[in-house]
This record gives structure tokens, C-alpha cells and sequence, in this order.
């Protein structure tokens, strides 16, 4: 039999729609793979929604009650305004991911689910990171990560993420972009299960790819990171002018994209696949997912919010530690 996969969930900014997305995922979806779910969250936050909102009601007597899903008990104050910023929500979300780190670090699970964070909140409660992928690489003493967008068939790394566009062409060398190409090298051999074929994109950082230098330098230390991995034996091609790189004939010609920052490579990952886009940090001693989008406090509380990125954030990360469980150690 299948050892049991142990999945960490984190309820995200309880005044968000991250506790909604999680009940209305288990509600519409039966994982396909054998495993022990630990949500990261309040028993009494959950019994308190289940007064006011149905998925709350449904899933706690379907799932808690019945022991399918276990809670670990996070502290996370009464009352929260639903909508609203506040350091006393941020400080629980902050403590329930914190937690799953622990776990997973320990051996106690094979991957964690994040629902959606505040980022300014956890600044408000005293947790300075630009966010989850900042606090998983520093937690787990790791400086070699990368974030991944997934919506297939689009795979998109981020070479920088969370710093201002005035920042970017800086943080843009050939060191940054040759470890980006390399975790993403390093994914889908392990994703695909070292099959798959289809060479890696770069995008370049300037308009038409610098035009020969005319508008931008940057493009040389992207060539040299190509043709550095190019020498590692992985197969890169770029780099690309990101405006008429997004075609839907490139879309299945490369296995995936490495994006020069945020959003040059989130823009048309979004747009083609908003619902379904999935995170995911590469480099991590364990598998970390969660759904491409933010805390929506626009609809928090309004039993609106739709859960197919939360779907497919959990069943990736199922998939991703079931993997790993049936390859043989190195």
C-alpha cells in the first residue's frame, strides 16, 4: 500500500477568503492520492464561520468532525473584521504558516498549501517578509530558490519578484538568471519525470530584446546565462522579446519560461489562466504550493469566492509529493 501523503494546509489572513477557498476545495474535490490533511488553522474561528456561512457549516461537519481533515490548533483572536488589514488576523497567518515550516522541516509533512497572506499585514504585525517564499527560503536556510507560476501549459520563474521596477535591470545578472534557468531545469526533470523535451525560454528585459544594444544593455548577461546552461547541458533558447513571445504556437514549443521580473511573466500567465494558476517555490527541502491569488478582501466574507485555484494548488502538491515517494533515493 502507498505510504500516506501528509499535506499541511495554512488558513491564510482569516479577515481574506483564504478559509472559504479551503472548505470550498475539499467540498468540490476528492484528492486522488492516499493522504493525512493537517489544516493549520482555529477549530472555534471555523465553528464560529459555520454560524454564518454554509462551506464553513459543510465542511466542518463533513471533514473535522469525522477526523478527515485534522486541525492544529493556531491561536487566532475572536471577531475579525472580515475585508479589513489588521495585525492581530496577520499575526495568526503568519504563526499558521510558521508552523506548517516547522513540520515540514521536522519530517511531519511532505508538503504545505498556503492560503493567501496579507503582506502588508504581516509588516503591520511585525513579520518584515515580502512574503511566504521569502520566509520558507530564510526558515529553511536555503539562498538558492525561485518562485514558479503553473498554469498549464504555461510554466513561468520569476528571475526577481517583489522589488520595485526601477531595481530590476540590477538585480537582472547572468549568476540570477543561470540559477533560475537551473531550478527550472532541475523541476521539470523531477515534474515531468525526467522526461520531458521541450528546450526552456529566457524572455529579455528590454523592448525588441535591447535592439543591439540601442535601447538596453541588459540582454548580454542574459546571453551569457544561456549560454552557460547551453554548456551544463540544458537545453535554452532566448533570449526572447517578451511582446510576441506569448503565442500560443511558443506555449507548446518550450516546457517553460524564465521571466525577467513579476509582471512581465504574471501578466499573461494570469490572463490565460487566472482561475487555475498555481504557485510554487523551487529549491525548498519539501514541496510548498498555493494559489495564484491574493486575499480578495473585495468579496471576504460574501460567499463568493471561487476555489479552483486553491483545487489545483492541493492536487499539485499532492502530485508533487507522490512523486517524490515513488522515486528511489539518490
Amino acid at each position: 500500500m502507498t505510504d500516506l501523503i501528509n499535506l499541511g494546509i495554512t488558513q491564510g489572513d482569516p479577515a481574506g477568503i483564504g478559509l472559504e477557498i479551503v472548505c470550498k476545495s475539499f467540498l468540490n474535490y476528492a484528492p486522488i492520492h492516499p493522504s493525512r490533511i493537517t489544516l493549520f488553522s482555529s477549530d472555534q474561528l471555523i465553528r464560529d464561520l459555520s454560524g454564518e456561512h454554509w462551506w464553513a457549516d459543510e465542511f466542518y461537519r463533513r471533514y473535522i468532525q469525522t477526523g478527515t481533515v485534522l486541525i492544529e490548533e493556531i491561536d487566532t483572536p475572536p471577531h475579525i473584521q472580515m475585508g479589513k488589514v489588521e495585525a492581530r488576523g496577520s499575526s495568526s497567518s503568519y504563526l499558521a504558516v510558521s508552523t506548517a515550516i516547522d513540520w515540514a522541516l521536522s519530517g511531519r509533512l511532505d508538503a504545505i498549501v498556503t492560503a493567501p497572506i496579507n503582506k502588508a499585514g504581516w509588516f503591520i504585525a511585525g513579520h518584515p517578509y515580502p512574503g511566504h517564499t521569502d520566509l520558507l527560503a530564510q526558515r529553511s536556510g536555503i539562498s538558492r530558490y525561485a518562485m514558479m507560476l503553473i498554469a498549464e501549459p504555461l510554466l513561468v520563474t520569476l528571475v526577481t519578484v517583489h522589488i520595485p521596477l526601477k531595481d530590476v535591470p540590477h538585480a537582472v545578472t547572468s549568476e540570477n538568471v543561470l540559477e533560475k534557468i537551473q531550478l527550472t531545469h532541475e523541476f521539470l526533470s523531477y515534474y515531468k519525470n525526467k522526461l520531458y523535451h521541450k528546450p526552456i525560454a529566457v524572455l529579455a528585459l528590454n523592448p525588441h530584446g535591447g535592439e543591439e544594444d540601442n535601447i538596453g544593455n541588459e540582454e548580454v548577461v542574459i546571453d551569457q546565462a544561456i549560454k552557460q546552461a547551453n554548456q551544463n547541458g540544458i537545453d535554452v533558447q532566448g533570449p526572447f522579446p517578451a511582446d510576441s513571445f506569448f503565442t500560443p504556437v511558443n506555449l507548446h514549443k518550450y516546457s517553460a519560461v524564465i521571466a525577467m521580473y513579476h509582471d512581465q511573466g504574471l501578466i499573461p500567465l494570469k490572463m490565460l489562466g487566472f482561475e487555475r494558476g498555481v504557485n510554487v517555490t523551487l529549491g525548498l527541502p519539501f514541496w510548498r504550493t498555493s494559489p495564484d491569488h491574493g486575499t480578495a478582501y473585495d468579496i471576504a466574507g460574501k460567499d463568493q469566492a471561487d476555489p479552483s485555484s486553491m483545487i489545483e494548488a492541493i492536487d499539485l502538491a499532492l502530485r508533487l509529493a507522490q512523486i517524490k515517494k515513488e522515486q528511489p533515493d539518490e
